[in-house]
């Protein structure tokens, strides 16, 4: 800042961490005169673990700047606000910007090759000319590059035409492929969103013909297709699938298979992202505009299909026109039982704004995508009611206890027996002294050891057993004042009923000393995942012998990573926590299809859209169903090795498959690297079974 204070932290996306404790070595100095200062910054490489940069490398980046006074924040690449989201990066070139540009020519002509290739095997002679041109006009630039390029406007200058000539190809792209088709089916990984490529054909497509997905039992997956429109006019059409048949040649329903079809929303900075996820319409209807590319989800669901193969097929047929392409569609189920769920998994509903008949919906699409920790709103659960004397009158206000005992009902209905369900109660304590008792007053005890008895047991009423009950009584802990009076709850609550859990969140302002007074009262540790660095916080929670879960609520925003929350539980298994958890399964500040509402100030934080007939799921919000099957995966192959130690077999390869799968998992920012693990995983489960 202008007073040469120095901030530094490091975010690691990948692995769900921030971390204010990096302390690197660097220098700054300031200078400040009438309406303007201006800072230089000078960062070692040592000191970010990396080597010196080779000259041209590009990295991406960005310079940002908040102003608290006034509230602006301003960014050298737009960002729409998120500072830290490194898709909004910019590239920023070191050493010599001639070889920067030299080493992006170099490989736009390796694109340019590549598609000549195809042409001239078409002996097309019209695109051979025009491509050929291109890559004249790529070869001028680049003999117009001098060996030293300084000046930023002939920089920008021959970067906009080599631009220009990348649109004149992708053109020509399109052409090439519309003269032998009219469209054109590729896959890519269901994590990745399509917005780049929405209008683009990617230098190395391959064309699908064949899909093979290998899978456990009691799971389901998603498959991605892409269909690219070559026309200059709409396609329209339907996608069928069909003729599957079993291991023994019989013909099977393929109503295990659900089709998605992503729709882009737009964030700010006017970035698309196609995070929604609604079902086709009941004959699989498609229409992809003109020169467009269009995604179709295949969520395959093998809780009602047995150990085997499979084998089907997926037609896209339009409706006027005679092409019909058929991609061969095989399924391979192992005999893995994914079924069980050894992690809990708390998705925090808020339940506003949700049309009570569709309620139901809601509870079962949480449970669906494994949720085993039911918990809700702060405000949805009643606090007691005073007499004129200020005792308890009734346990529940009577406006609220419908709402409640509906969620209750419907999570005893949908959700596993073995669920837990964890009550936000933190309102009752001011409301109470609202009222006028005064805290730590005989009166106030009793009116707690009343409200309490009365909520356990009305629990118990809905079926929920004490050893899955926990009541949660406050939020993210900070300070000694806010920790001591949770101390003096939580001794109310075992006072009521020992046999009760006591959950406990901490967020970003929960200090080592905040964690200490507590420890004595935590029966569930909720750590936010930026705890999970530090290893004093840590050692006392895990010194409890107490649960440790966790939650992620920034994974909530659209501008969340699908990868990201794929990690989440690859993270939990090498931290060795027992749950994972987001805020919020439905916070819509405004707008629920508009990333920032001008109606509020707080962004979205949701996994699911409202529908007319029931919620409409996210690509985040399935890829938290997908996490949760790889940590029953990893779980299944820990048990496999354990039984095969017990027979006396050898399971050092095994072993280094499990350590290798999650710590390569979770540096990668490659999504296909956690399919791949998966599948060899799978197999390597089976083939200890049959030892």
């Amino acid at each position: 800042n202008t007073l040469n204070t120095q901030f530094d932290r490091i975010v690691f996306p990948s692995l769900n961490r921030l971390n204010k404790d990096w302390n690197p070595k660097w220098s700054s100095a300031i200078s400040v005169k009438p309406g303007v200062w201006t800072t230089e910054i000078a960062i070692p490489f040592s000191q970010l673990k990396l080597a010196s940069p080779s000259e041209g490398t590009v990295w991406r980046g960005n310079l940002c700047r908040e102003e608290k006074g006034l509230g602006e924040n301003s960014s050298y690449f737009l960002t729409g606000g998120h500072f830290t989201d490194p898709s909004f990066f910019g590239a920023i070139v070191f050493g010599d910007l001639s070889l920067s540009l030299t080493k992006e020519i170099t490989v736009f002509e390796e694109g340019i090759k590549n598609i000549k290739e195809r042409i001239e095997k078409e002996n097309f002679v019209d695109l051979l000319t025009k491509i050929d041109a291109i890559s004249n006009n790529l070869q001028r630039i680049k003999e117009q590059v001098p060996s030293e390029l300084t000046e930023k406007t002939h920089y920008q200058k021959l970067k906009r035409e080599v631009a220009m000539l990348r649109i004149s190809f992708e053109n020509l792209a399109f052409k090439f492929y519309a003269l032998k088709d009219e469209y054109l089916v590729w896959q890519k990984n269901p994590l990745n969103s399509l917005s780049l490529l929405r209008n683009k054909i990617p230098m190395n497509l391959k064309k699908t013909k064949e899909i093979n997905l290998i899978m456990g039992m009691n799971e389901e997956e998603m498959v991605s297709l892409v269909i690219t429109n070559l026309r200059d006019n709409p396609l329209c059409g339907r996608i069928m699938v069909s003729r599957f048949k079993d291991g023994k040649g019989q013909f099977i329903s393929p109503d295990f298979i659900e089709l998605r079809a992503p729709v882009f929303v737009e964030l700010r900075g006017h970035k698309l992202v196609d995070d929604l996820l609604p079902s086709l319409n009941e004959i699989n209807e498609i229409t992809i505009p003109a020169r467009e590319n269009k995604e179709i989800l295949f969520i395959v669901d093998s809780h009602n299909l047995s150990a085997g193969n499979y084998k089907g097929i997926i037609d896209i047929r339009p409706f006027e026109r005679k092409t019909v392409k058929t991609v061969k569609f095989n399924i391979s189920v192992l005999p893995v039982d994914l079924k069980e769920d050894h992690l809990r998994f708390w998705p925090f509903g808020i339940f506003s704004g949700i049309p009570e008949e569709l309620l139901g919906d809601y509870i079962k699409d949480m449970a669906h995508h494994r949720g085993n920790a039911f918990t809700m709103s702060s405000g949805r659960v009643p606090n007691p009611v005073l007499d004129a004397q200020k005792r308890v009158k009734e346990p529940f206000e009577a406006h609220k206890l419908p709402f409640f005992n509906k969620l209750l009902s419907l999570c005893k209905e949908y959700w596993a027996e073995e669920t837990i369900v964890a009550v936000p109660t933190f309102r009752a304590y001011p409301y109470l002294e609202r009222k006028g008792l005064e805290y730590l007053s005989p009166e106030w005890k009793n009116a707690l050891k009343t409200y309490f008895t009365a909520l356990i047991a009305h629990l118990k009423e809905f079926g929920f057993s004490e050893e899955n009950i926990a009541l949660f009584p406050y939020d993210e802990i900070s300070g000694k004042e806010g920790s001591e009076r949770f101390c003096e709850v939580a001794k109310i609550i075992k006072e009521v009923n020992p046999k009760v859990k006591i959950f406990l969140t901490q967020g970003g302002h929960t200090a080592l000393e905040d964690i200490k007074i507590t420890s004595p009262y935590v029966d569930i540790w909720c750590p936010n995942v930026m705890h999970l660095s530090k290893k004093d916080k840590m050692a006392v929670m895990k010194a409890t012998g107490k649960p440790i879960w966790s939650y992620d609520n920034r994974i909530a925003r659209l501008t969340g990573s699908p990868l990201t929350v794929r990690k989440y539980a690859w993270m939990s298994w090498k931290e060795n926590l027992q749950g994972i958890g987001s805020w919020a399964y439905d916070y819509w500040a405004g707008d629920p299809w508009s990333e920032f509402d001008a109606k509020s100030k707080r962004s979205n934080r949701a996994y699911i859209y409202p529908g007319k007939r029931g919620p409409i799921p996210s690509r985040r919000w399935e890829a938290f169903r997908e996490t949760m099957e790889d940590h029953e995966t990893l779980f299944c192959l820990k048990n496999a090795i354990k039984e095969a130690k017990n027979k006396k077999i050898d399971i050092s390869l095994s072993q280094r498959l499990l350590n290798e799968a999650v710590n390569t998992v979770l540096k990668s920012d490659n999504p296909d690297v956690i399919s791949q693990y998966k599948v060899e995983i799978l197999k390597e489960i089976v083939r200890l079974q049959n030892l």
